[in-house]
């Protein structure tokens, strides 16, 4: 019985995913024969372009608060289920080329997975029983967040695994496996460093450095097949790799503006706009052990900079 279920749920994959899968093979349309470019753009005052830096920031939930930014240190390494082997490389190719442009730190093909991309027929179902499989796996999600995850109607969702480190690197607490095991699908353990607590001690004199970092040690994203179909797939897979190497507070009812994370709305990016490049890339260049203050200040003025809307 067990085995007839797994296997109607990835037929229901397969078909509601279908519309994913077609708009990805569309040809892009014929190149103009002519020679002229024309660029189109809106030139923005200054006050214009801080204030539209200021919202992206805020509406991407990055370095919220008092709370440091995270990001990967070790290598990422994604793993795509749910998917045809061709569209499952489809996506990872997506992936790899997204965290170039952000500069993150890329394992090679054959690697151990530490973030899983899950396209599934119901994305709440999928997290319920994820969570419901080990409840310490949505444990940095909490309150209306926790909910709307496990209930909510949203075309993708996802969750991380953080930890504290020292400015050396050194670990500061044990990890748990980062990404969901569901529905049969294997996930490996992230390495332990072997206790479920550390103490670190650390002397210094700077009035600049914090002496930690955070860092995502695992990201899982899941993907509601048919409340994503229309869009297109290396959009989705665009989308998908934008929230596992940020961490991203999921948008609310109201989509981003000038953002991939505004793929679900009136007028969707057909992937990553230049926003979000310039946003990944200097969150990848930005010190970790600085306070969320002077990383959230270096983050708009990186975004001010840039000279027209997406």
């Amino acid at each position: 019985m067990a085995d007839r279920n797994a296997r109607r749920r990835a037929t229901a994959i397969i078909a509601a995913a279908s519309g994913l899968l077609l708009t990805a093979a569309q040809a892009p349309p014929p190149a103009s024969d002519s020679d002229e470019i024309i660029v189109k753009g809106e030139r923005l005052s200054p006050a214009a372009a801080r204030g539209r830096a200021i919202a992206y920031v805020q509406q991407t939930g990055v370095v919220a608060g008092k709370e440091m930014v995270a990001r990967w240190i070790d290598k990422v390494c994604p793993r795509i289920t749910g998917l045809s082997p061709d569209h499952a490389r489809i996506v990872e190719a997506q992936f790899r080329d997204v965290a170039a442009t952000a500069r993150a730190p890329l394992a090679a093909a054959g690697c151990a997975p530490n973030v899983t991309i899950n396209f599934v027929d119901d994305g709440a179902a999928f997290t319920r029983r994820a969570s419901a499989g080990n409840r310490r796996r949505l444990g940095a999600v909490s309150g209306d967040a926790r909910q709307t995850l496990l209930n909510g109607p949203a075309p993708i969702r996802w969750w991380y695994r953080d930890e504290l480190r020292s400015k050396a690197g050194l670990r500061a607490i044990a990890t748990d496996p980062p990404f969901a095991a569901v529905d049969g699908v294997p996930g490996p353990a992230m390495p332990s460093n072997g206790a479920d607590n550390v103490t670190m001690s650390q002397y210094n004199s700077s009035h600049i450095s914090t002496q930690m970092n955070r860092a995502l040690t695992g990201a899982t994203v899941v993907v509601d097949a048919p409340r994503s179909s229309g869009a297109r797939l290396d959009a989705v897979a665009a989308y998908a790799a934008y929230v596992a190497l940020a961490e991203v507070t999921p948008p609310s009812s109201q989509p981003v503006n000038g953002s991939i994370l505004g793929l679900f709305g009136d007028a969707p990016p057909a992937g990553l706009t230049q926003l979000d490049e310039t946003f990944l890339r200097e969150l990848y260049a930005l010190p970790l052990d600085r306070r969320a203050r002077q990383q959230r200040t270096r983050l708009i003025r990186a975004l001010q900079r840039q000279p027209s809307t997406p």
